[in-house]
C-alpha cells in the first residue's frame, strides 16, 4: 500500500467549507483507495491534511498519469489553499480493534 499526504494552510473562516467540500467529494471513493482522512493539526489549527491510503502503487500512478486533477487537490483549491504532496510507502501496518 501507498499513502499520500496533501498538506495545506486553510483560513479559519473556510474550515467549515473545507469539511463540507471534503465530505461531498468523498461520498464515493474509487475502489483503488483503501481509505481517506481529513485531519487538522492540533498545534497549528490552520494546518490541514488529506491522508489517503491507496491499495497499490500502480493505482496511485494510474491516477497521477490520468491527467485528471486529484480530488484532494480539488478540495483544497476550493478553499483557496495550495496543497503540497508527500508520498509514503507503507512498509508495515497493524490493525488494532478494541
Amino acid at each position: 500500500m501507498v499513502m499520500t499526504v496533501l498538506t495545506a494552510r486553510v483560513d479559519k473562516k473556510l474550515w467549515e467549507n473545507l469539511r463540507e467540500i471534503y465530505n461531498e467529494k468523498t461520498l464515493e471513493v474509487p475502489n483503488e483507495i483503501h481509505s481517506s482522512y481529513l485531519v487538522q493539526n492540533t498545534d497549528e489549527n490552520d494546518n490541514w491534511q488529506i491522508v489517503t491510503i491507496w491499495k497499490t502503487e500502480e493505482a496511485l500512478q494510474a491516477m497521477r498519469s490520468s491527467g485528471e486533477t486529484p480530488t484532494g487537490i480539488q478540495v483544497f483549491k476550493a478553499v483557496n489553499a495550495s496543497p503540497e504532496l508527500t508520498v509514503f510507502d507503507i512498509v508495515e501496518n497493524a490493525l488494532i480493534i478494541k
